[in-house]
């Protein structure tokens, strides 16, 4: 079982979410469906977490990614050097995670995480 975590930090558009659903039960899907199409076949199990705090998210802990074998942050029409405290607070647990070996994926956001420039230069 391949355990996946993918931090939600937008929404669709109203209709696309009405015919598709969220960004993390569209990627859920598809990734299900590539672990069953895997040879072997790769049991994924994706927790979605929504993490916009400002909007009713929360940023997970440290402990809860435990097994978590990947991560994936969606796009998002925030901008990712920010100073929104959620980014600052993901910023912060990318490089935690990172640093204990989880793969990251994700656009833009990711790279930011990783820069290495003093946090008052961001």
């Amino acid at each position: 079982m391949v355990k996946m975590i993918v931090l939600e930090v937008d929404e669709p558009h109203p209709d696309d979410q009405k015919e598709k659903g969220s960004l993390g039960e569209i990627l859920e899907r598809h990734f299900i469906k590539a672990g069953k199409n895997h040879d072997p076949p790769l049991g994924v199990e994706v927790d979605m977490r929504y993490i916009v705090e400002e909007n009713g998210g929360k940023i997970p802990s440290v402990e809860e990614f435990e097994g978590v074998r990947g991560i994936l942050i969606t796009g998002s029409t925030y901008d990712a050097h920010g100073d929104n405290e959620w980014i600052i607070k993901l910023m912060d647990l990318i490089k935690r995670e990172s640093i204990l070996g989880v793969q990251v994926e994700g656009p833009l956001t990711y790279y930011r995480a990783m820069e290495d420039i003093p946090r008052h230069a961001l």
